[in-house]
């Protein structure tokens, strides 16, 4: 659902149509981050629950834990540097690579 939403290019004329797709978006990712970290306390859960030490069991729980904040992050808080042309990520010379594809390497 979310890949077939017209891309963020499209909707930069800030209509109602676009304020609607914005939306979508914004609630696909929410639902998608719910979902996994759901997924990932449930899963830490069963693993705590098998490990001998309370120390291992801290640890499961603080391993579950970053993968729950650095998912948000990546999902709501991070913005990537623009690529002008992905053509650029296809080339192997640094040379020739764009400044704004050395931000992201």
């Amino acid at each position: 659902m979310y890949e077939r939403l017209p891309p963020l290019e499209q909707e930069e004329d800030g209509d109602d149509d676009s304020m609607a797709v914005r939306r979508r978006r914004r609630w696909l990712k929410m639902a998608v981050w719910a979902l996994s970290t759901a997924l990932s306390v449930a899963f830490a859960w069963r693993v705590a629950a098998v490990m001998p030490a309370p120390a291992m069991k801290a640890a499961v729980g603080g391993m579950t834990s970053t993968v729950a904040v650095a998912g948000f992050y990546l999902l709501f808080v991070h913005r990537p540097a623009a690529i002008s042309s992905y053509s650029e990520l296809d080339t192997c010379k640094h040379e020739q690579a764009s400044s704004k594809l050395d931000q992201i390497l």
